[in-house]
């Protein structure tokens, strides 16, 4: 299993917009598509909270590649992107342990 991480810094005061749009009917159907993806997550900072990361989950690195470079991510990207406040940053993590109470 692949976490695909990208750290994204939000315009202050654009947070809710931004969670409508990332998280919102119109993406909803495109996640729907995207076959790849297990979940998705939003993470937001404590302390900063213009600091999110979006979390998704998928099984291969295969699937993390295409993913990046399907037209689903693509329209997405276009929905959120113009609430960054700085250019977002990505990186993959391969999930090597897990606990389950």
């Amino acid at each position: 299993m692949f976490m695909n991480m990208t750290y994204m810094q939000i315009d202050p005061g654009k947070l809710k917009e931004f969670i409508a749009a990332i998280y919102g009917p119109e993406t909803d159907a495109v996640y729907d598509k995207f076959k790849a993806m297990r979940s998705g997550y939003l993470l937001q900072s404590m302390e900063h909270p213009e600091k999110v990361i979006s979390v998704t989950i998928m099984d291969s690195t295969a699937d993390v590649a295409g993913g990046s470079t399907s037209s689903e991510y693509a329209a997405v990207f276009r929905a959120i992107k113009p609430f960054f406040a700085a250019a977002p940053s990505r990186e993959v993590f391969e999930v090597v342990a897990e606990y389950k109470p």
